[in-house]
This record gives structure tokens, C-alpha cells and sequence, in this order.
């Protein structure tokens, strides 16, 4: 396999290994186009790559293998976990079955280094007789090999390395749409609706969001006259930085962020009145969710998010008659649903 040399470099820098006395246990989560191999392809050829070295012993091995479409051909991000072995590496190819066989090679070789001993090894071909001359011909004197020289242009380094199989060098950067519905808690006087959009872009371990929200009206009576009131409603721009650590297909970005926006109060009762008065609002964010995309989907992405809400102004809102209406809490939560669209 023309492959081979480049996916031994990736395994040998990607995965190491420390064989124990415990015999080989392969659990294997892969997911890959309906054109590429199987996970049963991937064993069989594990099994056929080990030959002699498979009956063990061997340490227990996870591996979770992802293979997605790409303008060139095809992407696949293989995480391998166990005892004495831990990598994950990326890898491209133009064919997804050459894809599928690097990654048997690089899993063959997590479980038994061994397999380096025999995997390139290929017969040479015997070297065909040379005809004998006819009766009567004089064969040709053979002519002496030219010379090659001596000095030769060396490879231009800024260019990509050729094969079937290359690791990549940056990842490529991912953009998204999403849409989240939920329940505010605690910053409003009762339980509201937070309803928003947010755009997203990141790598594989990184996000920025940069989204908006609405939490719905929700009405309180002032303490000291219950005839007068307020309905309020909160707005802000929601701005996050997140870390995206998890599995081949699901991540749980924890985040931290600042939202700013304003929240709006118009009098109920005797103070009914159409004007709204509307004040500064600010709050640092803090969150922890779960992102999940099917593997025939993998465009889309399905999640929940719990995030705390700490006030930092407090809007106030009240009457020289009936004092402060109502003041927005110190500290609340938001908890919803979202959906998710990768652009790229």
C-alpha cells in the first residue's frame, strides 16, 4: 500500500504503546458515509494486519473514528484510548477505502507495536533470464550507466506532501446558525421564556458564539401597594468564548461570556400607562452543554445548555408614591434547548 510509510509516521507520533499481560479488547465506535467501509471492514483488517501477534496478549483499546466528506476527498479523525495508548490524529485521503486501511494500520499498530516488523515487508520480484542471443548475431557490448549528478534541486518544502493519506497541519474553521428556546429563571420578578439565535465559528476544541436573546414579559405588585405594578422584559446581546472538549460526536462546550442588553418595565394597574421605561442591563455568563450530531447528519446538531446569570447592574424601577416596584435580582439561570446548523 503506497499509504503505509505516512501512516506508520502518524502512529508512531500520534499513539503510544505499552503492551500488558491482559488479551486484546477492541470496542470501536465508527462512523463514516454510507460509501466508505464498515467498522466490520476496519476489524478484518486489524485482524489480517496483526497475523501471528493476534492471539495477544494485548491491552484493552477504545477507539472512536469519525470520516467526513470534504472538497478533496475525505477527512477522518480517529481518537484511540486504553491502557498504556492514548491519540487522536487526523487524517485525509482522496479515497475513503484508503482511508479506512490507514486506519486499521494505525489501531494494528496500538495494539501490538509488532506489526511494524512485517508490514511493509514485500517480495521482491526474481529478475527475469536474459534471452539468449540467436546463432550467428554478436550481442551488443552492454553501455557504460551514466552518471548521474552529482547536485540535485532540493524539494520545495512549502509544498503539500502527496499520497493517499497525509496528516493535516490546521484544521479547517467551522461556522454555524442555531436557534435555543428555554426558561429564564429568577432575574425577572416570575419564570419567562428565553428565546434566541446565536452565530458560531471554531475548531475542533474552540468556539466563539455571538448571539441575541429575549426573556418574555413577567408582571410584579409593588410590596408596599399591591394596585400598583410592572411587566418587565429583558433583552442582550449574548458574546461567548468556549472550550469544546468531547467525543467523535458529541462535545460539551463549558463557556464563559457577557451579556448586555436593557430591561424594559411598563406600569400595571394604577400605573398602567402604554410608555415603557427601559434601564441598562449587564450580567457575566457561565455555562456548561451538550452538542450531539447523528452521524447521518452531520451537518446538524442537537443540544441542551445550563448557564448561571450573574447581574452585573441591577435595573430599578418604582414611583415617588409606591417607592421601588421591583429591582432585578443579583443572580439567576437560563436552561433550553438548541439546534444547530454547520454552514462549513
Amino acid at each position: 500500500m503506497a499509504f503505509v510509510p505516512e501512516v506508520l509516521t502518524l502512529a508512531l507520533l500520534g499513539v503510544t504503546t505499552n503492551p500488558s499481560d491482559e488479551l486484546v479488547s477492541l470496542e470501536m465506535d465508527w462512523a463514516a458515509p454510507p460509501a466508505c467501509p464498515s467498522e466490520a471492514h476496519i476489524r478484518r483488517e486489524v485482524q489480517r494486519l496483526l497475523g501471528p501477534h493476534a492471539a495477544g496478549p494485548h491491552p484493552r483499546l477504545d477507539v472512536a473514528g469519525l470520516v467526513e466528506t470534504t472538497d478533496d476527498g475525505y477527512t477522518l479523525r480517529l481518537r484511540i484510548h486504553g491502557t498504556g495508548a492514548e491519540g487522536e490524529r487526523i487524517i485525509d485521503a482522496r479515497d475513503c477505502v484508503q482511508l479506512a486501511d490507514a486506519a486499521a494500520l494505525v489501531i494494528a499498530i496500538a495494539i501490538d507495536p509488532r506489526v511494524l516488523d512485517h508490514v511493509d515487508e514485500q517480495p521482491e520480484p526474481e529478475p527475469e533470464p536474459e534471452p539468449e542471443p540467436e546463432p550467428g548475431t554478436v550481442p551488443e557490448p552492454e553501455r557504460e550507466p551514466v552518471p548521474e549528478p552529482t547536485s540535485r534541486p532540493s524539494p520545495d518544502l512549502r509544498q503539500p506532501t502527496t499520497g493517499p493519506a497525509t496528516k493535516r497541519e490546521r484544521e479547517p474553521l467551522h461556522v454555524g446558525l442555531a436557534a435555543q428556546a428555554g426558561l429564564g429563571l429568577a432575574i425577572l420578578p416570575g419564570l419567562a421564556a428565553d428565546l434566541g439565535v446565536l452565530a458560531s465559528i471554531g475548531r475542533r476544541w474552540w468556539r466563539v458564539e455571538l448571539g441575541g436573546s429575549y426573556w418574555t414579559p413577567s408582571e410584579h405588585r409593588a410590596p408596599a401597594n399591591p394596585t400598583v405594578g410592572g411587566r418587565f422584559a429583558l433583552w442582550g446581546i449574548d458574546a461567548r468564548g468556549c472550550a469544546t472538549p468531547g467525543l467523535s460526536r458529541v462535545v460539551f462546550p463549558i463557556c464563559a461570556g457577557l451579556q448586555v442588553g436593557a430591561m424594559h418595565g411598563v406600569g400595571v394597574g394604577a400605573l398602567a400607562s402604554p410608555r415603557s421605561n427601559a434601564s441598562l442591563w449587564a450580567a457575566a455568563l457561565g455555562s456548561i452543554a451538550a452538542l450531539f450530531r447523528p452521524a447521518k447528519l452531520e451537518r446538524l446538531g442537537l443540544g441542551l445548555r445550563l448557564e448561571g446569570v450573574a447581574a452585573l447592574t441591577r435595573p430599578s424601577f418604582g414611583t415617588e408614591l409606591a417607592g421601588e416596584v421591583y429591582r432585578a435580582r443579583p443572580g439567576g439561570a437560563r436552561i433550553g434547548a438548541l439546534i444547530e446548523v454547520r454552514l462549513r
